[in-house]
C-alpha cells in the first residue's frame, strides 16, 4: 500500500501527534490488545477493516467507528435515497441492471480507509466524543449485541467489573480506533462530508438538509420532512432520549454519558493516551 501527497502529510502528522505516547505500558495484565509504536501506515495496513472501493462502485458509503451513529446515519441517508429508489425510471433500470442499482444503496463500514475512491462516490464519515463511544461499545458487548474484538468480549467483559472492563475497552479503543479516526477527520476531499454526532443530536433537521445537499442526493422537501420524522431516537426506538435500554442498538440515544461511567483512572489512562488532546484537535471543547 502507497500513499502519496497529502495521505503522507496526514499520516506524519498522525505518528507525531499520536503514536509520540509511550503507549507500551498501556496493556490488559499483560495482552496487548493491538500493536503499538509502529506506524500508522502499519496500523491501516494491518486493520481487518480496511476497505477499498467495492466493485462495481457504490456511490453511497457511511462509516465511523463502533458506536459512532453509523446505523443512525445509514438510516438517514437509506431515507433521503428512498425518493430515487422509489422511481419508475429507476425500478425498471434495476430490474435490467442489478448492478447499477447497487451504486445508489448505502454501504457501511467501521474505520479503514477507501484509498481509490472516485470523486462521484460519496462518504459520509461520524465521529463522537470517544469517551461516549467507549463506554456505548462496552455495553453494547456486554449485552451480547457483538462478540467484540481484540480481548474486548462478552465473555471476557463477564469475568471483569464494569470498572475493569471500560478499562480495557478504553485501552483497546485508544489504541486502535483513534488513529483512523484521526486520518478520516484529516481527509480533505470534496466527497468526503463529515458529520458529528453531538451535532446531530441538537440539530438532526439542519444535518440532514446537509448531507441531502453536500451528497448532491438532492431529495425534494418532502422526501426530507419524512426523513426528519423516520429518524428520530423516539420513533427508532419507542422511548424518549435518555430512557436505557441495555438490550437495544439505541441504548440512550444522548451523549456524555461517559461522565456516568468514567473514573479517574479512566481519565487518566485517556489524558495520557493523548485523547484529550485528540478531542480538542477535532474541535471538543474539555
Amino acid at each position: 500500500m502507497t500513499f502519496t501527497g497529502y495521505q503522507t502529510e496526514i499520516i506524519k502528522a498522525a505518528q507525531d501527534n499520536l503514536y509520540s505516547k509511550k503507549w507500551d505500558e498501556y496493556s490488559w495484565n499483560g495482552e496487548c490488545l493491538y500493536p503499538v509504536m509502529v506506524s500508522l501506515e502499519e496500523i491501516l495496513k494491518g486493520s481487518t477493516a480496511r476497505i477499498h472501493t467495492p466493485c462495481p462502485p457504490h456511490y453511497f458509503n457511511v462509516l465511523g467507528t463502533p458506536r459512532c451513529g453509523t446505523m443512525w446515519t445509514i438510516k438517514i441517508v437509506s431515507s433521503l435515497l428512498n425518493s430515487r429508489q422509489n422511481n419508475i425510471v429507476y425500478s425498471l433500470i434495476k430490474r435490467i441492471s442489478p448492478s447499477f442499482s447497487r451504486r445508489y444503496e448505502v454501504n457501511h463500514y467501521h474505520e479503514g480507509i477507501i484509498e481509490d475512491f472516485k470523486p462521484e462516490q460519496k462518504v459520509v464519515f461520524v465521529y463522537r466524543d470517544i469517551r461516549d463511544a467507549i463506554v456505548s461499545g462496552y455495553f453494547y458487548i456486554t449485552n451480547n449485541q457483538h462478540e467484540g474484538t481484540m480481548g474486548c468480549t462478552p465473555a471476557e467483559f463477564r469475568k471483569l467489573t464494569r470498572e475493569e472492563g471500560i478499562e480495557k475497552q478504553l485501552i483497546m479503543y485508544m489504541k486502535y480506533r483513534m488513529p483512523v479516526m484521526n486520518y478520516w477527520l484529516n481527509v480533505r476531499a470534496d466527497n468526503v462530508v463529515k458529520v458529528k454526532y453531538e451535532d446531530l443530536l441538537e440539530d438532526r433537521e439542519k444535518w440532514i438538509r446537509y448531507i441531502n445537499e453536500r451528497c448532491h442526493i438532492n431529495s425534494p422537501e418532502r422526501i426530507i420532512r419524512k426523513t426528519i420524522e423516520k429518524t428520530s431516537f423516539e420513533t427508532m426506538s419507542g422511548r424518549n432520549h435518555g430512557v436505557e435500554d441495555a438490550k437495544s442498538h439505541q441504548r440512550k440515544g444522548i451523549s456524555g454519558d461517559w461522565k456516568n461511567h468514567f473514573t479517574e483512572k479512566h481519565m487518566q489512562i485517556f489524558r495520557e493516551m493523548g485523547g484529550e488532546e485528540f478531542l480538542r484537535s477535532v474541535g471538543y471543547s474539555l
